[in-house]
């Protein structure tokens, strides 16, 4: 990988933990990493929360936590996993007020990896 390129994704990916995790394999981890814009779990949380269905939003959130996880895309990762804690704990006031954070977040994420 072009390392210009290795700089602008270490932006959002943690690649020594992601690495590790896909095996050494870079084209696997890339690959993987271009279909985030095509997991529908942001958006499905993103309109639950906007609707106010806030166990529906909790699903698809933990379903993103999971994959920035897998993904090591720490930054993102850690605010989608507060957000969870909050819907986890029916605290809907404190999950209300991270929403734009999240938004944010991906939304640097998705630039990001638009690189590849």
């Amino acid at each position: 990988m072009d390392e210009s390129i290795r700089a602008r994704l270490s932006q959002a990916v943690n690649f020594e933990t992601a690495m590790d995790r896909f095996l050494n394999n870079e084209e696997l981890l890339l690959s993987f990493l271009k279909k985030l814009s095509e997991d529908s779990s942001f958006h499905l949380y993103e309109a639950a929360m906007k609707e106010k269905r806030y166990e529906d939003a909790f699903k698809a959130a933990h379903s993103l936590k999971g994959l920035c996880g897998n993904l090591s895309l720490d930054g993102l990762f850690e605010v989608v996993s507060k957000e969870v804690e909050f819907l986890r704990g029916g605290m809907y006031s404190e999950a209300e007020k991270l929403l734009p954070e999240v938004e944010k977040k991906y939304q640097e994420t998705i630039e990001i990896l638009d690189v590849i």
